[in-house]
């Protein structure tokens, strides 16, 4: 991990750092397969964004989106 100003990154920041360079997911740890966060926690978070920003779940032929037989 090389950062340049260790000093005025915080402890947490500086965990999340690690996981990321360590492939681990940046919220809890767990392996994450070379992305951001494992899936438990993907999906936690988009549905939080979903909660907060009053968005639809996607739906299988709406707009934009084909429609499965």
């Amino acid at each position: 991990m090389k950062t340049e100003n260790t000093d005025s990154i915080s402890k947490q920041r500086r965990w999340q750092l690690k996981m990321k360079n360590d492939n681990r997911c940046q919220q809890c740890g767990e392996p994450s397969g070379g992305k951001a966060h494992c899936p438990s926690c993907s999906v936690k978070s988009r549905e939080a964004v979903r909660k907060r920003n009053n968005f639809k779940a996607k739906v299988d032929g709406g707009r934009g989106r084909p429609q499965i037989y």
